[in-house]
């Protein structure tokens, strides 16, 4: 949906510098959750 899309390019911009930074370290393990999942709209 455009929603979701829009909100992955926001987190994405944010992430680019937050990640390296060491400011948002939950992010990826959160990511990877998501992505194993059993609920399709959790993986998308």
């Amino acid at each position: 949906s455009p929603v979701r899309r829009a909100s992955a390019n926001v987190v994405s911009v944010i992430a680019k510098y937050a990640v390296p930074a060491g400011e948002w370290p939950e992010l990826l393990p959160f990511l990877f959750q998501c992505s194993q999942s059993n609920q399709e709209d959790h993986r998308e």
